[in-house]
């Protein structure tokens, strides 16, 4: 599913359906006039006429009505307002529901892998810096606040440091937090924490 629909402009929800049936032994028309249902589109709208979220939907209803397994996303919810995305995501969730299927896509959204993600690989330049489970990069980082002379010790690796004149943030690796300065303030990071300090330089000054 790529970020943009691919379908003819002109055509009816309904042609949709008349048009693609052909093409798959799996086909369901029945399942598809009831997504279309579930998803609030009208079958006599045209696919020109649907905003951004609402072809995400058709998408999904048209992946869904051959019962596919496996739905691959390119940015899903980039330019959705809050609203559409959220409800985007909850269709993903529940298709996630039964273990037989899987979704794949790539994101810079990362509060929809808060909620939806069970493995994610953190790409940065076109190289893979991190990968395996939410849980296991979650626990593998923690994001450390100081005061502006916290420097890299023994053991001790600052990823993404950012620096100002009041302090230093950065994000280091879990059995490496206790060797920091007892004065350091650490928490638990947020996956948007992880890629931004991963992604930036080792020595970033915002001062």
């Amino acid at each position: 599913m790529l970020d943009h629909t691919y379908l003819v402009g002109d055509w009816r929800l309904s042609d949709v359906e008349r048009t693609l049936r052909p093409f798959y032994d799996r086909w369901q028309s029945d399942r598809y006039r009831q997504l279309l249902d579930d998803f609030a589109l009208d079958p006599r709208s045209r696919v020109k006429d649907l905003s951004r979220g609402m072809a995400m939907k058709l998408m999904i209803a048209i992946a869904l009505s051959h019962r596919a397994r496996l739905l691959v996303f390119d940015e899903p919810t980039s330019g959705l307002d809050p609203v559409a995305r959220d409800e985007l995501v909850g269709i993903i969730g529940d298709f996630m529901l039964d273990e037989r299927h899987s979704v794949l896509f790539s994101t810079h959204i990362t509060t929809d892998l808060d909620r939806i993600g069970d493995y994610v690989t953190i790409i940065h330049d076109g190289r893979i810096v991190s990968t395996g489970t939410k849980d296991e990069l979650m626990d593998g980082f923690r994001i450390v606040r100081a005061g502006p002379d916290l420097a890299e010790g023994v053991g001790v690796r600052l990823i993404g440091a950012r620096r100002t004149a009041a302090g230093v943030q950065a994000l280091v690796r879990t059995d490496e937090a206790a060797l920091l300065d007892a004065d350091a303030l650490i928490e638990p990071p947020t996956l948007e924490e992880i890629a931004v300090h991963i992604g930036a330089p080792a020595q970033r000054s915002l001062a």
